[in-house]
């Protein structure tokens, strides 16, 4: 099933890139599309999620994320930081249905 992107240059399999700006830790939020049982796996974290004091967490959402109505804004994939871009490539080739 082909899910809308909010942006038509992301990578398959991501949704939605969201980044909070710098009122909290785990700024950037990226999630992906859902799996075989309709749950929205997600990936929050710093600028640095792989560093020792950095964050970088997963987690599932039963529906869609929006950010309507948040202090959260739609970025590009581009403008993560590369470390950021580096962990959400290492999920997107772990991920089966994204091969």
């Amino acid at each position: 099933m082909k899910y809308r992107k909010s942006r038509t240059n992301y990578p398959n399999g991501i949704l939605l890139v969201a980044d909070s700006g710098k009122k909290h830790f785990d700024r950037y939020m990226v999630l992906y599309e859902p799996n075989e049982y309709g749950v929205y796996p997600y990936l929050a974290m710093s600028e640095n999620p792989t560093h020792p004091q950095g964050f970088g967490q997963h987690g599932e959402l039963e529906q869609r994320y929006s950010v309507w109505g948040t202090n959260d804004k739609v970025i590009d994939f581009e403008a993560l930081p590369t470390k950021c871009q580096e962990l959400v490539n290492q999920d997107l080739k772990s991920y089966k249905q994204y091969k």
